[in-house]
């Protein structure tokens, strides 16, 4: 698949786009294409609310460079340098497929045990259970989906999260760049 990029040009006065973030609120880089021969690959940029893609800002030809991470006991996180070599047009088709998975797939599968636990409240609360000392098992589903629902957001995010990546380090189409402007 061959793509145009129009190479950012310093006499054009383009610059990086900002890029930045803090406890899930900002704009991030998502790649959408493996990396080439050159290292570089394509990104789109979004933004960021509550960890979850809302908006697309644009779509780019760019190099990871080093990740350093920074922080005390206060606070802390990752900080990722780009080289921003391009910028190209945006794809409904990469755009829809975030949408897709973070909307239709992370966010149910991070939140059902929510509604399993309202559920189970409801059980508690309409059959007519023996409460006493004798039966202690009455407060198991309860206990058992207050459990499942501390724990399944964060397996399903690092799960889902994992296999996305890998996608797309391992699996995602390599794209190739033809230049626009004599680049």
């Amino acid at each position: 698949m061959t793509e145009e990029v129009r190479p950012f040009s310093t006499a054009r006065g383009d610059r990086a786009p900002w890029l930045g973030g803090f406890n899930g609120i900002g704009i991030l880089l998502m790649p959408v294409s493996r990396e080439d021969a050159q290292g570089r690959h394509f990104a789109v940029r979004w933004l960021w609310l509550l960890f979850v893609p809302v908006l697309p800002l644009g779509r780019y030809y760019v190099t990871e460079g080093p990740q350093r991470l920074w922080g005390n006991s206060e606070a802390g996180g990752v900080e990722t340098r780009y080289d921003f070599h391009g910028v190209t047009r945006m794809k409904a088709a990469e755009i829809v497929r975030t949408y897709a998975w973070f909307w239709l797939l992370l966010l149910p599968a991070m939140f059902l045990p929510s509604v399993g636990f309202a559920l189970a409240i409801e059980w508690i609360a309409t059959n007519p259970l023996d409460r006493s000392p004798v039966n202690p098992w009455w407060w198991a589903p309860l206990f058992a989906s207050l459990a499942a629902m501390a724990l399944w957001p964060v397996l399903a995010f690092a799960g889902l999260m994992g296999a996305r990546s890998r996608y797309w380090t391992a699996h995602a189409p390599v794209h190739e760049v033809r230049w626009a402007d004599g680049g």
